[in-house]
């Protein structure tokens, strides 16, 4: 288990610039005191839910354990021992259990997320802690409060979505040939960035960058298979766009299979795993002005017209004007109660 830790850890150390390596240590740790616990609280985390935790001091004291720091990056297991993602702890503070606010019961993200739920759930944990090491619980027994952030999360590329039609797989080199077949379709528009590629060996070398990405964290791309045959029907894409927790969605479908719904079901599940497993406060999308199809996709997908970009990007050194579209996770949450 210690290589599967250190290999996320290494990952880890990738995705970021090169002057703060150096700089990065980590402690491994999982939440609670049984598999089930640290099975539940960690996926929590995962899909964004869970960004705060709380010990009890007196067991830090009794472990002699140093208090956690902002700053401080954990490795997040399983049940099993797992490694699942990373973390940087962001505050600390230390006060008396009756006084928990509401704000920290939900960020903990457990059960209903009510303050009445916490103070139940914590004081039967924490009585179960004061019994371990001696001491009685009490309203006034002293709690480290914990908020933290997610800064690698660990998705394998064996990873496979599904929708009712579609399988959505990380592509491999032998999707080369397809993908390839597909952009030089004389339906496929030639003023978009895949447009413009030329050689089967520009693909190859995208899916190397795109593994690249991947193992970093920094985007997902998948290509669409039918379930039924295994046809190929093109991709979907999420990139992490800025700091704030913000993907950029982005697809494209085999102009033979244009106007079958492919676009829409394979971007609304990648929107759903945004949202679950990479813990996405938004995702955002941009389409070219002249593409009206794929402004009724993101429209179904009930993403919201936000901005227009004259600029947008560049064919051939001509801006090509979008219109920018975003859908929050609370949004996406009651769409899909």
């Amino acid at each position: 288990m210690a290589d599967r830790i250190e290999t996320l850890w290494q990952a880890y150390l990738d995705s970021l610039p090169d002057e703060g390596v150096a700089l990065k240590k980590y402690d491994a740790w999982s939440f609670g005191d049984n598999p089930d616990m640290a099975n539940e609280l960690a996926d929590l985390v995962v899909r964004g839910l869970k960004t705060a935790t709380a010990g009890l001091l007196w067991e830090y004291e009794a472990e002699r354990e140093p208090l956690p720091q902002p700053g401080e990056i954990s490795v997040i297991l399983d049940g099993t021992g797992s490694p699942v993602c990373i973390v940087e702890t962001t505050q600390v503070e230390v006060k008396p259990f009756k006084q928990v606010d509401a704000a920290h019961a939900y960020d903990e993200g457990e059960g209903d997320r009510s303050l009445a739920f916490w103070r139940e759930a914590h004081w039967h944990f924490f009585s179960r802690t004061c019994q371990a090491i001696g001491l009685t619980p009490s309203e006034t027994m002293p709690v480290v409060y914990k908020r933290f952030r997610v800064v690698y999360r660990h998705i394998p590329t064996e990873t496979v979505l599904k929708t009712p039609r579609c399988r959505l797989l990380y592509p491999a080199l032998e999707d080369a040939p397809l993908i390839y077949a597909a952009l030089q379709s004389p339906s496929f528009p030639r003023d978009v960035p895949l447009g413009r590629i030329k050689s089967l060996e520009e693909i190859e070398e995208r899916i190397t960058r795109s593994h690249c990405a991947w193992v970093a964290g920094r985007a997902f791309i998948w290509s669409i298979e039918s379930r039924a045959e295994g046809t190929f029907l093109g991709q979907v894409t999420l990139t992490r766009k800025d700091e704030a927790d913000t993907w950029a969605l982005a697809y494209w479908t085999h102009p033979e299979h244009w106007g079958e719904g492919y676009a829409t079901e394979g971007a609304q599940c990648v929107i759903k795993f945004g949202f679950e497993r990479l813990g996405a406060a938004s995702i955002w999308a941009g389409v070219a002005e002249w593409n009206h199809a794929s402004i009724r996709v993101l429209e179904k997908l009930g993403m919201v017209h936000v901005s227009d970009n004259p600029q947008g990007y560049s064919i051939d050194g001509k801006p090509i004007p979008t219109r920018e579209y975003e859908i929050s996770r609370e949004t996406w949450q009651k769409r899909n109660r």
